[in-house]
């Protein structure tokens, strides 16, 4: 898991522009938004009203009264997803929005899936929406889903520096 002290991918993503939009809370989501900040990018944290508050590196905090809410606000504001190993909450929202492009509820846009870790959950994913025109391309170790079968159009820059910091990570 990455430590909040060890900033995630911020130097590729900031000079992009990109702003972070995550949950806002702690561990990955703090490292992202502290790596996002300190090269000069912005930050944007979509939290659940009366569940805590949003970590220091927050600049903007968006509170959704409920869960659903809360996926329709971190779906809906990004133009890219990316994600890291572990979590129900970050499977769920993996699996939400992926089926919300499938029903054509948002349009298709990167995915990046940072590991080993989520191939089976794709594969699982790919095979029950065969019909759907979704693709899974790898990098390294990472997995990129764009539409039309192509590559996200992150970089693959990017993707490797997201898992060059998940790897340090899990090592250390």
């Amino acid at each position: 898991l990455q430590h909040p002290r060890q900033p995630l991918g911020h130097e590729d993503l900031a000079r992009r522009g990109a702003r972070v939009i995550c949950g806002g809370y702690g561990g990955v989501m703090e490292a992202a938004c502290r790596g996002a900040v300190e090269a000069g990018g912005t930050t944007r944290g979509v939290v659940l009203a009366g569940r805590g508050r949003p970590n220091a590196w927050v600049q903007e905090t968006v509170v959704a009264s409920e869960l659903g809410e809360r996926l329709r606000l971190l779906r809906d504001s990004s133009q890219a997803w990316v994600f890291l190993p572990r979590g129900l909450g970050t499977m769920l929202e993996l699996l939400w929005m992926s089926e919300s492009v499938v029903k054509n509820e948002a349009s298709p846009r990167p995915l990046v899936l940072v590991g080993e870790f989520w191939r089976a959950l794709v594969e699982s994913a790919l095979a029950e929406a065969a019909g759907a025109e979704r693709v899974a391309t790898s990098y390294d170790r990472s997995l990129s889903l764009g539409p039309d079968g192509h590559e996200a159009d992150l970089g693959a820059d990017v993707a490797e520096t997201l898992v060059e910091d998940a790897r340090k990570a899990a090592d250390g």
